[in-house]
């Protein structure tokens, strides 16, 4: 059956209309998807500049008389992969402060003293933190360093205390190294070259490397009817120790032991450990710079060397028995008497601080806090 012209016109043209529908709806579904492929990489562009996330986690600064290393430090912890919930500067006086470092932290004053500053600034810690760390001034901490902390925390519910393994320690002098400190950018390179553990779960010491001090020691333990296992040395220093909240409410840093409170982390271990496990996280990596400054003389050293680990064995800790204490203090004065301190006039003041603490420790009269009495 033949069309007319006019049925053909007809029909032609509803072709080329449903062709033009087709080909529009096609280039409005292409637009549409292009415009949702740029919001999607705007967002990500957005998500990749976002901050790091928070955590209810306090940090807690003891400083005084460092004002340009603690702020560096407090810098530091913005590049963190977890951020802390809160930053606090326990300090004794305003110039311990760079202006510039108050927009970035909260500030607390107290007496001068490592024990008062840190109590000082757990007083400051927010209701919502279920964690604190407390770290030196002069700490520099890998970029994943509260990451991993809280990882390990989350997976192990009986860790009470934690710190870092610190990759060096500026504080301590080497055979390949004469002068004592590292510089913040040397330990920012040693952190981003240091690739151990980075990839690994978390990971706890379960092994002490021990000398023959330790072996002493042990043997001192056993003397003393001390069994089971042992804590050893400056297991949880206190230049990096994060603990949970919950313990706080019942542990603090002795005030007896006032300024440098030497040993005052290890009587704060000691104390923790009655509540749970105590740990060093070997993926938790820092470096400790060792500035200058900030310390105490020679002669009060050498008096809290003796007096702070007698006065901290005469508060019955059951992991540290009377013959560990001895070896302990044996240890410090032979190593004053051999030398470790490089100057002569250092190594005799401690020397003295020494005596002193030995004389009042035989008399009975066990008061650390005589420290701030001795002259420089």
């Amino acid at each position: 059956m033949s069309r007319s012209p006019s049925e053909g016109n007809r029909l032609g043209a509803a072709t080329t209309s449903a062709f033009d529908v087709s080909r529009r709806t096609q280039s409005g579904a292409i637009g549409i998807a292009g415009c949702i492929l740029a919001a999607g990489l705007v967002l990500l562009r957005l998500l990749a500049r976002r901050p790091a996330r928070r955590v209810g986690l306090a940090v807690i600064i003891p400083s005084a008389g460092r004002p340009e290393v603690l702020h560096d430090t407090v810098l530091s912890l913005h590049r963190q992969s977890l951020q802390p919930a809160q930053i606090i500067v326990s300090v004794p006086d305003e110039d311990s402060v760079l202006p510039a470092t108050r927009e970035w932290c909260d500030i607390v004053y107290g007496p001068k003293g490592s024990c008062h500053q840190r109590n000082r600034g757990v007083a400051a810690v927010r209701s919502d933190i279920e964690f604190v760390s407390f770290i030196d001034d002069d700490i520099e901490l890998r970029d994943d360093y509260f990451e991993r902390l809280m990882r390990a925390f989350s997976a192990h519910p009986s860790l009470v205390l934690a710190c870092g393994d610190e990759l060096a320690d500026g504080g301590v002098a080497y055979s390949d190294r004469v002068a004592l400190g590292i510089g913040r950018r040397e330990a920012r390179q040693m952190l981003a070259d240091d690739r151990l553990y980075r990839r690994s779960p978390t990971t706890f010491m379960t092994e002490y490397v021990r000398d023959r001090w330790d072996v002493l020691s042990r043997v001192a333990d056993i003397a003393c009817g001390v069994r089971g296992d042992w804590l050893p040395r400056w297991l949880i220093p206190a230049n990096n120790m994060s603990i949970r909240r919950s313990v706080l409410h019942s542990v603090k840093f002795d005030e007896r032991m006032p300024l440098y409170a030497w040993m005052e982390d290890y009587d704060f271990t000691l104390t923790c450990a009655k509540f749970g496990r105590v740990a060093r996280l070997m993926d938790c990596r820092l470096v400790h710079l060792g500035a200058t400054g900030g310390r105490v003389s020679p002669k009060r050293l050498g008096f809290v060397q003796v007096m702070n680990p007698i006065y901290i064995w005469s508060k019955r800790h059951r992991a540290y028995s009377a013959g560990s204490m001895l070896i302990f203090v044996a240890r410090i004065l032979a190593g004053n008497i051999v030398g470790f301190p490089r100057h002569p006039s250092e190594r005799w003041q401690r020397l003295q601080g020494n005596a002193q603490a030995l004389a009042m420790a035989l008399r009975g009269d066990l008061r650390p806090e005589r420290m701030a009495d001795i002259s420089d």
